[in-house]
């Protein structure tokens, strides 16, 4: 919630390409939004206004700022700019289109704000895809109760039977064990599988290779007397 009630503005950062805009729309109809900022070249103006007056229809405002299509530092300086000037925003990146240069410096801005990135998965058969988001991660979100939780999975073959079973073996209470679990889902570090009527939980590929980076560099930091963690 903001500080005066009311949920915050959810602002939605947008590359523009070529081709494949529709999946733009693709994302929002399935992350609702409140603005769209998109990123675009002059080459895109034609887009850039069919896809100002479809959101004119449903009330959305858009705005847009034209870059150099692979002016990689160009692109992330506007887009942090942006950023800048919406504070009281909520930020997404959606980088379902445009040029790398451009997709990669909307990643990189999402890393350094930790914001959510959205893209659409690529079909063969030139359907469009379905909605994948990337939530943000540094190895700073690895808690310790979180690494104990990651520890006793990946000690234990990659998966414990049940929540309660990770619970004793963690000596984490039910609340806490429940709050860790949904967090590392939502961060996908580890996943709830059912077998046997159980939700057994099991930690991903993601999981255990953020330990081993987490583990790496607490061990790199104290080789060389330093401290914190990102």
């Amino acid at each position: 919630m903001s500080l005066n009630g009311m949920p915050p503005t959810t602002l939605q950062i947008a590359t523009v390409g070529i081709y494949a805009n529709e999946r733009i729309n693709h994302v929002t109809t399935r992350r609702p939004v409140d603005k769209i900022h998109l990123i675009c070249t002059e080459a895109n103006m034609p887009d850039v206004q069919s896809i100002i007056s479809h959101y004119e229809t449903e009330r959305i405002p858009v705005t847009y700022s034209c870059v150099q299509p692979w002016s990689y530092a160009e692109t992330l300086a506007e887009v942090l700019d942006v950023v800048m000037q919406n504070p009281g925003c909520d930020i997404e990146f959606n980088i379902s289109c445009g040029t790398t240069g451009m997709r990669a410096a909307c990643h990189m801005a999402a890393v350094l704000i930790e914001a959510p990135v959205h893209y659409v998965g690529e079909k063969p058969d030139d359907v469009v895809g379905s909605l994948i988001t990337v939530q943000p991660l540094t190895t700073s979100k690895l808690t310790e109760p979180k690494k104990k939780i990651l520890t006793v999975l990946i000690d234990n073959g990659g998966r414990v039977e049940s929540q309660a079973d990770l619970g004793s073996r963690t000596n984490l209470g039910a609340a806490s064990i429940s709050k860790h679990i949904k967090e590392l889902v939502r961060l996908g570090l580890v996943e709830k599988v059912l077998l046997g009527g159980k939700n057994s939980i099991r930690a991903t590929t993601l999981g255990k290779v953020i330990l081993r980076l987490r583990t790496a560099r607490a061990y790199r930091r104290r080789s060389r007397g330093q401290i914190g963690d990102r």
